[in-house]
């Protein structure tokens, strides 16, 4: 029986309050498995494309949140939605029932409350890393459209017991957050987005022959990253080959067993540390057994008719210098260099780090050069034949691949070989999202 003191409106909007919070529940779901994508090395759905989802992902706010709790803040946003979800319909229950809503009531007013403040200070955050997260947009809408509900039904039943209610709301913040703690401890952090530490780590204990290097390193990774592996593996299998160009310049052996094709851009957080992870790979496999050719993608388009907007000058300089500098010895170094050293890019940064390697007045020469222009032009059409949708992207031999480091470890082990029965006994692959098959990276 209805309580006959409850407003008529109240039931409705109870209701669609919890609709909300079952969206944001579903699309915060969504988000997580995004993320874990993107620590696979795979390119993550943002709404509006961009690389500002995946750079407050892996911004410093949100990797001390997945540090110190134990969840990631996509997680976190779960944890919410489900409490969110329960404790309106808890109310409305004890509404038609004819009971006394408190302190369910006031617990769902905490909750409106907390997420809207939890959406101010993520906002903060965006403002203050400069990025626009279209993603995290519909999450900042549904958390908005339900505060806002519950505060228009609080005018019509008043919350009066926040004492009792702040219990209620923490004990399901808290069974909702043992529930999803340990997938949350399971999600590979930022800092190794392309599992190159986890080959560093493994590699003290790999030794003997390829074969059995490969089997202990498949040992040694957790499940997740097993499934990582196993996509990378299925996709580059499954990829077609772009068609061969010669290297303009070439670290390794032409007989090596991988070329590995770079598209990097400069100001690019995930570019560094996949050139990180890079590096840990050269030092772990045999001697000569990769060769890489670097190329660029600079994401600005002022210099990449590819990229919509402008505003980043300084990473087309950054093309311009690396391209001018390819052929020499230390251009693999030049690139990390300009990683950490120059960052954040600006001009002057820039020419001091390349001063290491030859003149300012030479570079500057060189950039304004229609040569290197022309090879700019010549990265960007063949990054955009082989289906680049963001960057790091790379080829082997003329494939596109995943970023993920011990992939590509374990490829060379097995002389190239997707299909190779070492890579038997791997769990199934992480499903191709629409849009994105054949792009494997």
């Amino acid at each position: 029986m209805t309580n006959s003191k409850t407003p008529p409106a109240l039931n409705p909007l109870l209701l669609s309050a919890a609709v909300a919070a079952l969206l944001n529940a579903l699309w915060s779901a969504f988000l997580w498995q995004q993320l874990l994508v993107a620590r696979g090395g795979g390119e993550a759905f943002c709404a509006l494309g961009g690389e500002g989802c995946a750079a407050l992902w892996d911004g410093p706010f949100a990797n001390q949140v997945h540090a110190l709790t134990g969840l990631p803040v996509a997680a976190w946003g779960l944890v919410w939605s489900v409490v969110a979800l329960v404790l309106p319909l808890l109310t409305r229950q004890r509404l038609l029932g004819g009971g006394d809503p408190e302190p369910v009531w006031s617990g769902t007013a905490i909750v409106a409350g907390a997420g809207a403040v939890s959406v101010l200070v993520l906002l903060a955050v965006s403002v203050g890393a400069g990025e626009f997260c279209s993603n995290c947009a519909l999450t900042y809408v549904l958390v908005a459209v339900y505060a806002g509900l519950v505060f228009v039904a609080s005018g019509a039943l008043m919350p009066r017991a926040f004492g009792r209610g702040i219990g209620w709301a923490a004990a399901g913040v808290a069974l909702s957050f043992a529930v999803l703690l340990y997938p949350g401890l399971a999600t590979p952090k930022a800092g190794d987005r392309h599992g190159g530490d986890r080959l560093a780590e493994a590699q003290p204990a790999i030794g003997g022959d390829s074969l059995a290097r490969l089997e202990q390193l498949l040992e040694s990774l957790p499940e997740q990253e097993r499934t990582f592996l196993s996509t990378a593996r299925a996709r580059y299998a499954a990829a077609t080959p772009v068609k061969s160009r010669e290297p303009r310049a070439l670290f390794g052996s032409e007989a090596a067993t991988l070329r590995i094709t770079t598209f990097t851009d400069s100001g690019c957080s995930h570019c560094a540390t996949f050139h990180k992870g890079l590096e840990q790979l050269l030092a772990a496999v045999p001697a000569g057994s990769i060769a890489v050719e670097q190329r660029v993608f600079p994401l600005d388009g002022s210099c990449n008719d590819e990229v919509q907007g402008q505003g980043r000058p300084q990473v087309c300089l950054a093309a311009q210098v690396r391209v001018c500098l390819e052929e020499d010895p230390r251009a693999l170094d030049l690139a990390g260099w300009l990683h950490e050293d120059a960052a954040p890019l600006r001009t002057d940064s820039i020419y001091e780090v390349a001063g290491r390697l030859a003149p300012r007045s030479t570079l500057e020469a060189c950039v304004e050069s229609p040569e290197t222009a022309a090879k700019i032009a010549d990265d960007i059409e063949l990054a955009m034949e082989a289906g680049l949708e963001g960057t790091p992207f790379i080829l082997v031999n003329d494939r596109p691949a995943m970023t993920y480091v011990p992939f590509l470890f374990a490829l060379t082990l097995t002389g190239g070989d997707p299909n190779h029965p070492a890579f038997e006994g791997l769990p199934d692959p992480l499903p191709v999202q629409p849009g994105h098959e054949g792009h494997n990276h």
